[in-house]
């Protein structure tokens, strides 16, 4: 990394940070947005990083540049308890600067003590985006392992 970055578990008072951040990433990957308002989306950022459920981590400079966010799970497939990667962001000007990799190295090492077996995620659909980020989560020793799907309750 060319500047000097931090790499931290996020606290309570770094939900607007997060929100923040998450806004970006969701402007970048698709235009749209969480569908909640400011206010509410902070006291559930503010929810998720009080809680033991999830790691959530920044990295900064002089202020925020990145984060991930995992949840813990565990599934007879997994062998017993994971972590999903549901969200990771890099702003774009410190992409290829060694930022996503160290925020998945301290994820790593967090995952290692709580006993999580692996990571999985999904990545983006758009063609711009996914082939960088596949390339990125490939060379971080990821294996593609088929699509995931969703459906709205």
């Amino acid at each position: 990394m060319e500047a000097k970055v931090r790499i931290r578990i996020a606290t309570t008072e770094d939900a607007e940070a997060l929100c923040e951040a998450m806004r970006a990433f969701l402007a970048e990957l698709d235009g749209s947005d969480t569908g909640l308002d400011v206010d509410s989306e902070v006291a559930l950022a503010t929810d998720l990083l009080a809680g033991d459920q999830h790691v959530v981590l920044l990295a900064e400079s002089d202020k925020p540049i990145g984060f991930i966010t995992a949840a813990e799970t565990s599934a007879l497939h997994a062998g017993g308890r994971y972590a999903v990667i549901d969200e990771f962001y890099v702003v774009p000007e410190m992409r290829s600067k060694g930022v996503g990799k160290a925020l998945l190295e301290e994820l790593a090492d967090i995952a290692k003590d709580r006993g999580w077996r692996r990571f999985e995620l999904t990545t983006t659909a758009q063609s711009g985006l996914a082939e960088r980020a596949l390339v990125f989560y490939e060379r971080e020793g990821f294996e593609r392992i088929g699509p995931r799907l969703k459906r709205l309750l």
